[in-house]
């Protein structure tokens, strides 16, 4: 199998710092290389190479030769070693991405390309609209983003399939079990303190408005410079200095675990993010979650049921919700062990890498030589048409019942993943037929979803898939609806 996969880094520095080796622009690739048999290289000016190997000790790095312009030196680079590669692995929809595809792919007509935007919704309102970012999603075989509401906006408004693939936590070993009973009155948040983006101050006034006596604020991250000034006036108000705890950055990732299992409450009161990593983490911990609304707020909530989603800048709404939720000790509890229990299912990176290798396989990125694996049989029947299929879809999903899907049958399991892979290839070999974009965004969430329903099995996930499934079944419906509609 051949499954050569190159990281080149977004050209913010051209290189890849010692915190981005443990987020998703360095874990993909090291973690495709270490739980699906990638062989995976990073390419950029630098990289803290013991870090890296600290971590991930079979990923390569290659140091980029340095003249002085990024885009001349990446461009010698790909053209020099681009049929060494067979994936190029992108991160953002930056500018200098098409050029460095384009080329990729001229030296390689076999080289495929994956694009993770990494975006969030300001930065997607700037672009769905513009020719060179439409020009780059051409030149990609597989786009991906991490938040489900701009999975549907995508797919709504620019003609090209966008997939949903979430950031996760990694964690080696396992991690710690929760202990509710060793959790404090404490509201935790992690990040650079004081940049415009993170919004601390509306947190601070949030929290020093609110009256809930014996909880504590706690911040952990460095503190932005232009920041200092206005956290000066805040520390003036009385209950600063006994309730709110500036611990700076703590690198130790074992240090840092206890922060987050001894806290009750998450808070972000960010301005954008793009999913934050720090969701993940706090969910796998048993946190309640309180944040602003941004990408990512309503999947790692689960649509408010783990937590509470406030406006955007609004620090009267946020000193409601500390209100309202801080005193409700029966419904913290019921949160942190649901919120726990659904991380630890669907958030871990070994658990969504193996949802992405799915969709390399299913957009023909990697071959599998293995013609018996039930990841991806070949379909034997192609449907004549969107009618068509619709009814294949909507036909085989109600023959498959949430309530067979266990451990106890393995035929039966087997049976159910090549009829929903089948339906992945239905779903995914026909969309140039799906002019309508409301038929067409169902159908990619429907795809979605049953991807999601195939990796939960494969992971022995069933009350994961279980629910994924049920999922499938109205979209499913609204699918064929659509369809009857256009015909």
């Amino acid at each position: 199998m051949s499954k050569r996969i190159l990281l080149v880094a977004p050209d913010v520095n051209y290189s890849i710092s010692d915190a981005q080796i443990l987020k998703d622009i360095c874990i993909i690739p090291c973690l495709l290389q270490k739980y699906y048999g990638y062989d995976s290289t990073i390419a950029a000016y630098s990289v803290n190479e013991s870090v890296l190997h600290s971590h991930f000790p079979g990923c390569k790095f290659e140091c980029v030769n340095y003249t002085g312009s990024f885009n001349a030196d990446i461009h010698t680079y790909i053209e020099k070693n681009a049929k060494g590669f067979d994936i190029i692995c992108l991160f953002g929809p930056y500018d200098c991405y098409h050029e460095i595809v384009s080329i990729y792919k001229k030296n390689n007509a076999c080289g495929k390309a994956y694009l993770k935007l990494d975006m969030n919704r300001f930065w997607i309102l700037r672009l769905d609209s513009s020719p060179r970012f439409h020009a780059l999603l051409d030149l990609c075989d597989l786009t991906t983003v991490e938040s489900s509401n701009l999975h549907s906006h995508l797919n709504r408004v620019i003609p090209f399939d966008v997939e949903l693939i979430p950031n996760g936590y990694y964690e080696s070993p396992d991690p710690k079990p929760l202990c509710y009973e060793k959790k404090e009155n404490t509201i935790l948040t992690v990040g650079r303190l004081g940049c415009y983006a993170k919004q601390t101050a509306v947190m601070i006034k949030a929290f020093l408005s609110a009256e809930v006596p014996g909880w504590k604020l706690k911040l952990v991250g460095g503190i932005a410079d232009e920041f200092l000034p206005e956290l000066k006036l805040l520390q003036q108000h009385p209950k600063f200095s006994s309730s709110i705890e500036f611990t700076g950055p703590i690198y130790d990732r074992d240090v840092l675990e206890e922060e987050y299992l001894k806290a009750k409450i998450f808070c972000m009161s960010s301005a954008s993010e793009a999913y934050a990593h720090v969701f993940a983490e706090a969910a796998k911990n048993g946190c309640y979650i309180i944040t602003t609304d941004v990408e990512g707020a309503y999947d790692i909530t689960d649509n408010g049921k783990y937590g509470t989603i406030v406006p955007i800048g609004d620090h009267n709404a946020l000193t409601l919700a500390f209100e309202n939720v801080c005193p409700d000790e029966e419904r913290i509890k019921e949160v942190s062990g649901g919120i726990c229990s659904f991380a630890r299912h669907e958030l871990p990176w070994k658990y969504i890498l193996n949802k992405l290798d799915m969709l390399f396989r299913l957009n023909g990125m990697v071959k599998d030589e293995c013609t018996a694996s039930p990841t991806l049989p070949e379909l034997t029947q192609h449907p004549a048409s969107i009618s068509d299929m619709s009814n294949s879809v909507k036909e085989s999903l109600l023959s498959i019942s949430p309530d067979t899907l266990s451990g106890e049958s393995t035929e039966a399991l087997y049976g159910s993943v090549q009829t929903l892979c089948r339906l992945c290839h239905i779903l995914n070999r026909d969309f140039d037929s799906l002019k309508n974009k409301e038929i067409k965004s169902s159908a990619m969430l429907l795809k979605d979803c049953i991807i999601n329903v195939i990796n939960a099995m494969q992971n022995s996930y069933y009350d994961t898939a279980k629910k994924y499934l049920l999922r499938a079944y109205p979209l499913s419906m609204k699918l064929h609806d659509l369809v009857e509609r256009e015909i």
